[in-house]
């Protein structure tokens, strides 16, 4: 009887010791703890259609001062604010983007006319390249993690150039069609470079109606870099009329460029690149040479 009892009070105390040990191991395992970082969405302050009925919300964060290999973290949502968590007191490059698109859901794919899965190759949706350009915002900034105890308000700049197609002479038909052939690119939020995508892609404006002298026939959309020009030969082609190339025209984010000229005739034409990232009163005007 003495040597069961005795038995059992070993037994008991290995229990005891092994349970000791598997406690004092718990509090020296790493705990690492994240840092909430929330966003607010902003585009630019205008008045302009281009910049309304914004929804998808885009962020990429990438651990570091650049944005290279696959995001740490990414988010999108229908609504202007967005939530990652990071690590503390670490410096991350961020990636924005806006447009008008639809937001991956648990049920819903991302999708849209621009393809975001990478926000370092952001083309133009494959079976889209026919579509009129719609107009996209994006940023590139890096922050560290400290910083956000509060939300951030992060306004974006126009990720695209727009191009105003401008009849100089007046147009007295009706029902006119203006079909124009680009060559595709990719742009890098993160560097804000371009470059150029295999393939053209012609956009086609229908149901053009009798417009005065100077009057806009159609308004697209292009990706382009930030901070220089994409110069790009266009092929125009006005109802059946013989198509022409417009050589050497110049396209930058958050500038827009004016193709003007007798677009019924195809006469002279002339380039204006007016630079504002409000695509509103311009800041600055660069005449270019025109073309014949």
């Amino acid at each position: 009887m003495m040597k069961k009892r005795m038995l059992l009070l070993m037994t008991g105390a290995i229990v005891a010791l092994a349970s000791c040990s598997q406690a004092d191991e718990m509090p020296m395992q790493a705990q690492e703890e994240g840092q909430l970082a929330t966003f607010t969405i902003e585009a630019p302050a205008t008045t302009r259609a281009a910049v309304n009925n914004l929804t998808r919300y885009i962020v990429e964060a990438y651990e570091g001062s650049t944005a290279t290999d696959a995001p740490v973290a990414r988010e999108e949502s229908a609504s202007t604010s967005l939530t990652l968590t990071l690590k503390k007191n670490t410096d991350y490059t961020f990636l924005f983007w806006a447009d008008r698109g639809t937001a991956k859901t648990e049920a819903t794919p991302s999708s849209g006319y621009w393809n975001t899965d990478d926000l370092k190759a952001v083309t133009v949706t494959t079976g889209k390249e026919s579509e009129v350009g719609e107009a996209a915002y994006c940023l590139a900034t890096t922050f560290n993690s400290k910083d956000f105890e509060a939300k951030k308000n992060v306004t974006l700049k126009n990720a695209t150039a727009q191009v105003n197609f401008v009849e100089t002479g007046g147009l007295i038909t009706e029902n006119n069609t203006l079909a124009v052939r680009y060559a595709g690119a990719t742009l890098n939020v993160g560097t804000g470079k371009t470059t150029e995508a295999t393939g053209d892609m012609t956009h086609t404006f229908t149901g053009i109606e009798k417009a005065a002298k100077d009057a806009i026939l159609a308004t697209d959309y292009l990706l382009a870099p930030l901070g220089e020009k994409r110069v790009v030969n266009l092929q125009i082609t006005f109802n059946k009329e013989t198509p022409k190339t417009v050589s050497n025209v110049p396209f930058q984010q958050s500038y827009k460029t004016n193709i003007k000229g007798e677009y019924s005739v195809f006469d002279t034409f002339a380039f204006e690149l007016t630079a504002d990232d409000e695509w509103g009163t311009p800041d600055k005007d660069q005449d270019l040479d025109p073309v014949i």
